[in-house]
């Protein structure tokens, strides 16, 4: 299953309001294996391609595969609908709405994310410019060595080495991600990039839906299947190995790829805190069991401006190294455009 890929489909009708049932009721008909969820309020499917684009479909006990686009125009005429296709580096769109109709009035249910950081470095405590440094208010806790971090409003991610490496947990309506922000991670930016890529994620792993299969779960169709519920990964473009990243959490890939086949389900909170060796009360807080301002020794850091200002004095580049890296040699004119805050 390595060499196949995952596309996602999103059906858009004149007037017929999109359910899960009905999605896997049309593709069942077709014969395609597929897994179909509720992300944040949009009805989604996913569906497997070859390397040459082509859909897979079921086949006599067995899966083949065939061109996607009959497809597409099939479900688009079915169902008077614009069809969407997406994977990497392809789009396809089967047209059957009329442009003259107005969408069904049913607006996505969107519910604000609540995020839980968790800072595992060796400067975790005794955190006192947290707001400052986030650009939001926030609630901190110190829980088995690690700092807990919830902040109240918009946060512009900022993670220093000494603070990593950090672990981000965001929990929707339907959907979880992780995301991880390491020493090794940072390490690989070039270092005029270095602080921007603060507030860059290493690696990203999310579940946006739980997934509901298409076909029975037997054979090489269960195994398309299964693929398709794995989680998606997304690489920092820098990051050549990650390895060393794994190796900040102690975390092997073997352990990565079983994650990445947990399924979206109430279990998943738990699995993930205690395969990335976090407190177990992080499992609780993703899953609203506990608040983080009831955690013993919590403390809230109000956001004020004129820590913000400090903050920035602080963290921006000294005027004597702005100095030497404007005389370097190794900076032409196109490099000072993108040597980060100055």
């Amino acid at each position: 299953m390595d060499e196949l890929t995952i596309a996602t489909i999103d059906i858009a009708p004149s007037q017929t309001v999109v359910t899960i049932d009905a999605v896997r009721a049309a593709l069942r008909q077709r014969g395609i294996p597929a897994v179909v969820g509720d992300e944040d309020g949009t009805v989604v499917a996913r569906v497997a391609l070859t390397p040459d684009g082509q859909l897979v479909i079921a086949s006599d006990g067995t899966v083949t595969s065939t061109a996607p686009e009959p497809v597409l125009d099939s479900i688009a005429a079915e169902w008077s609908a614009d069809v969407l296709l997406e994977s990497d580096g392809l789009f396809l769109v089967g047209r059957g709405r009329d442009a003259a109709d107005p969408p069904p009035s049913t607006p996505p249910v969107r519910e604000l994310p609540f995020r839980v950081y968790v800072l595992l470095g060796e400067r975790v405590t005794g955190l006192t410019s947290l707001a400052q440094q986030l650009e939001a208010s926030v609630t901190v806790a110190e829980v088995d060595g690690a700092a807990i971090v919830v902040a109240h409003g918009h946060v512009r991610d900022s993670w220093p080495p000494a603070q990593r490496p950090v672990v981000a947990l965001t929990r929707t309506r339907t959907g979880l991600t992780v995301e991880v922000f390491s020493a090794a991670g940072l390490a690989a930016l070039p270092e005029m990039e270095r602080m921007r890529g603060r507030g860059i994620p290493d690696l990203t792993l999310s579940w946006p839906a739980g997934w509901v299969p298409v076909l029975p779960e037997e054979g090489w169709t269960g195994e398309v299947q299964r693929m398709l519920r794995t989680a998606a990964i997304e690489r920092m473009s820098e990051l050549v190995d990650d390895r060393p990243v794994l190796d900040e959490l102690r975390v092997t890939p073997a352990d990565l790829e079983r994650l990445r086949s947990r399924d979206n389900d109430d279990d998943l909170p738990g699995h993930l805190t205690r395969a990335l060796r976090l407190p177990a009360v992080v499992e609780d807080l993703v899953r609203g069991r506990a608040d983080v301002a009831d955690l013993p020794g919590a403390r809230r850091n109000e956001r004020t401006d004129e820590g913000r200002r400090a903050w920035e004095l602080a963290s921006r580049p000294s005027w004597w190294s702005r100095l030497l890296r404007r005389s370097g040699n190794d900076e032409g004119p196109g490099d000072r455009g993108r040597a980060g805050p100055s």
